[in-house]
């Protein structure tokens, strides 16, 4: 009887608890209506509260609402992995054509090539109503990762001595690991404050990042680069 009683009184708690997190996104899209703000988005949170839970009366045509954000919601989470797979298989497959086009260009032309064409497709996701376009736009995003994961370290080796070589890596991997830190801790506030949680804006700022990542390359210099050298013998 008493651990009955224990967790029929901690069911209680969680259930205000969850609803005092609820409540107080009502209140946000109340205040986001009365603003004159036209388009509101409901968050997962608010949504499955009132589908699961048996104490809130729901008329017919809300439930039916809900069922049907929450429908679409997990449509769009099952494209999210097929998108996944798409980048990823890509940037498996363009990995081999690198070589292949940096001969004909060079590895710095070919990175920033890549980088922007990731660019434009991680902004053009926010213009696209067809999902199938999403793919082709994850395409763009596998160029730049394969570029992202060999181009660079295959241009820093050759700035590098040999026998110091996994000191200077390990550095250079620094500044590949603290962006994402920084990323982690900060884009959600952002989103959250400075995005008025719209997601996509952060999409559009990671490519506007790889448009300068893209520009930035054409400074750095490659001395194992065929026409670096014969700049240099000159």
């Amino acid at each position: 009887v008493e651990a009955g009683t224990l967790l029929e009184t901690r069911t209680e708690a969680d259930w205000f608890d969850r609803f005092g997190r609820v409540q107080r996104d009502l209140d946000t899209y109340q205040a986001q209506i009365e603003a004159g703000k036209s388009n509101v988005t409901a968050s997962m949170r608010v949504v499955n509260f009132f589908l699961e839970e048996g104490r809130v009366e729901l008329t017919e045509g809300t439930r039916e609402t809900l069922r049907r954000i929450e429908k679409e919601y997990n449509e769009g989470a099952d494209w999210v992995g097929v998108s996944f797979g798409i980048y990823n298989g890509f940037a498996a497959l363009v990995a081999f054509l690198l070589p292949v086009l940096a001969g004909f260009t060079n590895r710095k032309t070919t990175h920033a090539f890549s980088l922007t064409m990731g660019a434009i497709g991680l902004i053009s996701i926010y213009f696209i109503t067809n999902p199938m376009m999403i793919l082709v736009a994850m395409i763009g995003v596998g160029l730049a990762w394969a570029s992202i994961l060999s181009l660079p370290y295959a241009i820093l080796a050759g700035s590098l001595p040999s026998d110091k070589m996994g000191i200077y890596m390990g550095i250079f991997n620094f500044f590949i690991v603290l962006p994402q830190i920084l990323a982690a801790s900060i884009l959600g506030f952002i989103v959250g404050t400075i995005f008025d949680g719209q997601a996509i804006f952060a999409l559009i700022l990671g490519g506007c990042t790889w448009i300068l990542a893209a520009g930035l390359t054409f400074i750095v210099d490659d001395v194992d680069d065929p026409d670096q050298k014969a700049k240099q013998a000159v």
